[in-house]
């Protein structure tokens, strides 16, 4: 990738922040058949109808967890783009790659791009380490774009780590099978659909000071080591970190 490609990514300025974890984090990732998946469901029902009001029965393939001392801190869906249609193409006109290479000029394929969505937090201050052991995750998983939809308090979280997605469509609820009507108050907030250079964001984050920090160093690390088998065929769920 070109310098002019990568600056639309990310922003060389800004040192990602992730000083506020402090603890070890262990991650989980599981798949349809795996043992913690009905515990992981129940856990992004709960918290998309408590901050929206919404009646969540769609959930991705894939499911990486974040438990602090036993505790669910947050989870968030992985769902390749190589032989499945992804919940986002609703939006979009054309399928997410092609919607992609028209934002950054140059072909992407297929099965370079993934989605990530389910995204459900214990606490809102957790996005921005889960957003960088995500990165991590994917770009160990060999992935090159991630897409997904996001409204000002998550592209927000993205900025403070010096990533900069690309604005892809509008998230219009009315082109959803049910118009939206099953998500409460999610559309209020205008989310978007966003691409983002997983690459890129993982040169930036590998870079940042914050790796010298024990714990966010030994997650990304964890998340590397998971990444990097993560879509083998046999899997059904995996754990790392301690």
């Amino acid at each position: 990738m070109s310098r002019d490609q990568e600056s639309l990514c990310v922003d060389p300025r800004i040192d990602p922040l992730l000083g506020e974890l402090h603890h070890r984090v262990a991650l989980h990732l599981t798949g349809w058949d795996g043992p913690e998946r009905g515990e992981l469901e129940s856990f992004i029902a709960r918290v998309f109808a408590r901050t929206c009001g919404a009646r969540v029965t769609n959930f991705f393939p894939t499911l990486l967890a974040f438990s602090q001392e036993h505790r669910l801190a947050g989870v968030v869906g992985v769902r390749s783009a190589s032989g499945a249609r992804l919940f986002l193409e609703h939006y979009l006109d054309v399928p997410a790659e092609q919607a992609v290479s028209a934002c950054i000029a140059r072909q992407v394929d297929r099965n370079e791009v993934v989605e990530v969505g389910n995204l459900a937090l214990s606490a809102p201050g957790q996005a921005r380490w889960i957003i960088a052991v995500t990165t991590a995750f994917l770009a160990a998983a060999g992935f090159h774009w991630v897409v997904f939809t996001a409204a000002a308090p998550l592209f927000n979280a993205f900025r403070r780590l010096g990533l900069r997605p690309i604005r892809v469509a509008d998230a219009d609820p009315e082109r959803l099978p049910d118009r939206g009507t099953t998500w409460g108050r999610y559309y209020e907030a205008a989310p978007q659909v966003y691409a983002g250079d997983v690459r890129a964001g993982m040169g930036k984050l590998r870079y940042a000071r914050c790796w010298q920090l024990d714990a966010p160093r030994h997650l990304l690390a964890c998340a590397e080591a998971l990444g990097a088998r993560a879509f083998a065929p046999s899997l059904a769920s995996g754990v790392a970190g301690t």
